[in-house]
């Protein structure tokens, strides 16, 4: 019995281990919970000092001109800035009428030319073989055309003399004949009528009287055949005569008929084409003519170089500000810092495109941005910029007098998101940071314009507005 209360007071005891093991824990949480909280605190402090220190350190230390901007009115210049290349306006692809192969190139890309210089020359040899046997064909066909013409005209002029009857032998003997016949048909007629009356009064017999008759009408055949062969004579002579003249007007056609003269002097030209000449002032910019090949295509590319603009590629953004006979400033590597003068001289009307065949489309719009060609002449006589040249230009899009301008960081929004700029207000031998509304025109990445009620001459712009707290009081040096 008694045992058993012992054992009861042992399991009803509490443990007094077990209870300062909790205790332990519980107490080494709580101080894991308060560092950390301590940690955070310090920190916040630590921010907030740095800062009040920082601005403390700045009020103290003094601001340097680079750290403030003083308004003074003036003009503001707004420009644009785009890079491009340097391209002549003026450019002329040099061709060869002839297909034969190259023989001699005589330039190189980049060689700069005179008008007439020699560029190339074509291998002539089958043409000059062309040549000197078509003189030789010309030369025999020239004296047999001459020989053939001169007998023609022989021919002709006999024909000619012939077709005069007081010339014509033929003709006349015909005329004599026909003459002789005729008065024998007279003659013979009148016997026949005569005889025909004694006949009828019984003075002759038939017999007598037929053999009138057959005279008469025998000397009338004669005469009528006299006739006939005069007639056919004198046609005779006058076909000979038109053939004669067709025979001599063929041979002159064909002794003044120059076509292959006109043909040799075409391959002459020909020749003299062989020699490929520079036809303007200019720097070679192509070159596809090489030893071997034939004479086809654009040979060569002659460019301008008294004739160059600056081409630039404008956003669409910005190519409504641009405007023809503004004013432009260019660089280039070449020229370092020096500022080359320029004046847009045109605006590409349509963008172009990278794909002119195709839009690259995406949620049914272009995502490529327009851009447009703008050209630029360089008016600057005292620079002249090289083709392909890289350039960086400056278009002045705008021009004010009695305008403020700031740097663009210098400008931040106050709680009612308003634009607003920090100044540094005199107040007896220090400044006070102060807050003002303005409000902001132009701009580019580095400057803006600002205006404003409070805006005038002498105010003391500060650049960084983040490191100033309204109200601090600051140092600026040499004031």
């Amino acid at each position: 019995m008694k045992k058993l209360l012992i054992n009861k007071s042992i399991i009803n005891k509490p443990d007094d281990n077990y209870n300062d093991l909790n205790s332990s824990s519980k107490k080494r949480f709580s101080i894991k919970t308060n560092k950390k909280l301590i940690v955070i605190l310090v920190v916040l402090i630590a921010m907030g000092i740095g800062t009040k220190i920082a601005i403390t350190l700045l009020a103290d230390q003094g601001l340097e001109k680079s750290k403030y901007t003083v308004l003074q009115a003036g003009g503001n210049i707004t420009k644009v800035n785009y890079k491009g290349e340097v391209k002549s306006e003026n450019s002329t692809n040099v061709y060869s009428n002839l297909s034969i192969p190259i023989k001699e190139v005589k330039v190189e890309l980049g060689d700069k030319v005179k008008a007439n210089d020699v560029l190339a020359v074509l291998d002539t040899n089958k043409l000059e073989k062309q040549i000197n046997e078509l003189e030789a064909t010309i030369s025999t066909a020239d004296a047999s055309n001459k020989v053939e013409l001169a007998n023609a005209e022989s021919e002709y002029n006999t024909a000619l003399t012939q077709s005069n009857d007081e010339n014509n032998g033929d003709i006349k003997n015909a005329e004599v004949a026909l003459e002789g016949a005729k008065l024998d048909l007279e003659n013979k007629k009148k016997i026949y009528e005569n005889n025909k009356l004694l006949f009828e009064n019984g003075a002759i017999s038939k017999q007598d009287m037929d053999t009138y008759e057959i005279s008469y009408k025998n000397a009338q055949n004669t005469f009528d055949n006299c006739t006939v062969s005069l007639k056919n004579i004198k046609t005779k002579v006058q076909q000979n005569l038109t053939t004669a003249k067709n025979k001599y007007d063929e041979a002159r056609v064909k002794a003044e008929d120059k076509s292959q003269h006109v043909s040799i002097e075409n391959l002459k030209n020909d020749l003299k084409d062989a020699v490929i000449i520079a036809p303007v002032d200019g720097i070679i910019t192509a070159k596809n003519a090489s030893v071997g090949n034939p004479s086809t295509g654009a040979l060569f590319e002659i460019k301008d170089e008294d004739n160059t603009t600056v081409r630039l590629d404008v956003k669409e953004v910005d190519i409504e500000k641009i405007k023809v006979g503004q004013k432009a400033e260019v660089k280039t590597d070449s020229t370092g810092a020096d500022i080359i003068n320029g004046e847009v001289v045109s605006i590409q009307p349509i963008a172009e495109a990278e794909d002119k065949s195709s839009l690259t489309l995406n949620n049914d719009s272009n995502d490529e941005e327009a851009k447009f060609e703008v050209k630029i002449k360089i008016t600057d006589t005292n620079y002249k910029l090289k083709i392909g040249m890289k350039a960086q230009a400056d278009i002045i899009v705008d021009e004010k007098d009695g305008t403020y301008t700031v740097p663009i960081e210098s400008i931040i929004k106050d709680k009612d998101n308003n634009d607003c700029i920090y100044i540094a207000e005199k107040q007896e031998k220090d400044y006070v940071v102060k807050q003002i509304r303005i409000t902001k025109g132009a701009e580019t990445d580095i400057n803006a314009e600002i205006s404003g009620k409070d805006i005038k001459d002498g105010l003391i712009v500060l650049n960084s507005p983040s490191d100033y707290e309204i109200g601090s009081i600051i140092k600026i040096n040499g004031r």
